[in-house]
């Protein structure tokens, strides 16, 4: 389902790499772009995983990906890959696809288009919209101190209590305990995925 509010649209989807990996895919685009955003993310297809690979392989190729079939329009994506091999928390990445790949370290960053990120190793990550990124700050603090990586939902109540109402969050997909989701809000409408 996509949605849109004056400046951004987004969708949530389930998709399978040409592998057989599952993914689950989130998207933040400019309003009026979810169609193209869409057809761009389809094309994770053409991903290939296999069981040899590192934690940090599976992630920067999974956001190497995001980054080579993401058009100018999108200014937000997340995907979350199911490996059923994988030992350690991974297949989780979210970002700007604009921007340099970089590892998970809990920072708040601002990626553009009024978009914060911060994104923690073992999961969560999320990108949200906000105008005053002191409410945020605050927010990532806390957040700093442990979130549980697989609560998308008790992530998504925080923000909204800080009146925070379009965003994106993935959690990893792959490892001891994962369940990979992505959950996205626009303007309060709500949508998401998971294994």
């Amino acid at each position: 389902m996509s949605y849109a509010n004056k400046s951004l649209g987004g969708f949530a989807l389930r998709l399978q790499a040409r592998c057989g990996t599952p993914l689950l895919a989130g998207v933040l685009c400019r309003a009026g772009f979810e169609r193209q955003s869409r057809r761009d993310i389809l094309s994770l297809y053409a991903l290939e995983f296999s069981a040899g690979e590192s934690i940090y392989d599976i992630d920067y190729k999974l956001a190497q990906a995001v980054k080579k079939h993401c058009g100018e329009y999108i200014c937000a994506a997340g995907v979350s890959a199911c490996l059923p091999w994988a030992q350690n928390r991974t297949g989780g990445i979210i970002g700007s696809p604009h921007l340099e790949v970089a590892s998970a370290d809990g920072r708040l960053e601002p990626i553009g288009e009024s978009l914060f990120l911060q994104t923690f190793p073992g999961g969560p990550g999320y990108v949200a919209l906000c105008h005053e990124k002191t409410a945020l700050e605050e927010l990532a603090l806390g957040l700093a101190d442990g979130l549980s990586h697989d609560q998308p939902g008790v992530l998504a109540k925080l923000l909204r209590g800080i009146s925070i109402d379009t965003f994106l969050i993935v959690t990893d997909g792959s490892g001891a305990n994962a369940k990979g989701s992505v959950f996205l809000e626009v303007c309060g409408e709500q949508s998401s995925v998971s294994f």
